[in-house]
């Protein structure tokens, strides 16, 4: 899901921003939160996370390891 930019070497800022934009979109989903994806506070600590080479299938693994564990409240669906 990362593509490179030739001249910088860093991850192309349209496929940051989508990808930013799927974590906060699947948070939303899985915990029934309503963050909103253009809080700027809330994509710098994402594309902190991108840039120490986090993937999306990290976030989402995180997300549902803390948001549905035994103790919490939720079933897991």
């Amino acid at each position: 899901m990362e593509l490179k930019n030739e001249t910088q070497n860093k991850p192309c800022q349209a496929t940051e921003n989508q990808a930013i934009d799927e974590i906060i979109e699947y948070l939303n989903l899985r915990t029934g939160t309503s963050y909103r994806s253009d809080n700027t506070q809330i994509r710098q600590l994402i594309r902190t996370r991108l840039e120490e080479k986090y993937t999306l299938k990290d976030f989402q693994t995180v997300i549902d390891k803390l948001y549905y564990t035994p103790f919490s409240p939720h079933d897991g669906t």
